[in-house]
């Protein structure tokens, strides 16, 4: 984000990183209970994490400013923030996302009235859920959310994610001089 920033390819931004794993069990991964639409932990997000945040930084709390990425089952979440917290987030990201456990995802969507979302979507092209990432991919765009979606070689991991992040950035938070807006992060 630094080096992006630096070069004025995005506005200052801020990053906050949630660890899914228990703190008292650094072992125990909390990801599958917390990211399968957990409503409990989209309230501990939306009402206490961002609260928070925003007390602590000098931050825009307008909800176009605001983006929320997911690997995996994090990519179903940050669909699950669409639909919940489009008024704090109005970027959605999801990497590879794992949207089986929420078999209903795209009927919400489209049985949803159009929200004020911007989506970034991609996936690998080997055991990465490509199949269901473009039936998502096409229901949105079908209901007329602007999205952006890169399929790319790679499967299911970091060797994927990763040289996908200065895209995702530079998608939700372009910099003034390639954006030509004055939003501030």
């Amino acid at each position: 984000m630094n080096k992006l920033i630096q070069e004025n390819r995005i506005r200052p931004t801020i990053g906050i990183f949630i660890d899914s794993r228990d703190t008292s069990d650094l072992l125990k991964n909390r990801r599958n209970s917390q990211f399968a639409c957990n409503y409990q932990y989209f309230e501990f997000v939306a009402k206490e994490l961002v609260a928070e945040i925003d007390l602590n930084y000098r931050t825009s709390q307008n909800a176009k400013d605001r983006a929320i990425l997911g690997l995996s089952f994090g990519g179903l979440n940050s669909a699950c923030f669409g639909l919940l917290a489009s008024d704090i987030f109005n970027g959605i990201a999801m990497q590879s996302p794992a949207t089986f456990p929420v078999p209903d995802l795209i009927k919400y969507y489209e049985q949803s009235e159009k929200l004020p979302l911007k989506f970034y979507i991609s996936s690998g092209s080997v055991k990465d859920f490509r199949m269901p990432t473009g039936v998502f991919y096409r229901a949105i765009k079908n209901k007329g959310y602007p999205v952006k979606y890169q399929k790319v070689r790679g499967s299911h991991n970091w060797n994927n994610w990763r040289p996908l992040l200065d895209d995702v950035l530079i998608y939700f938070f372009p910099s003034q001089k390639v954006s030509g807006t004055d939003r501030k992060a």
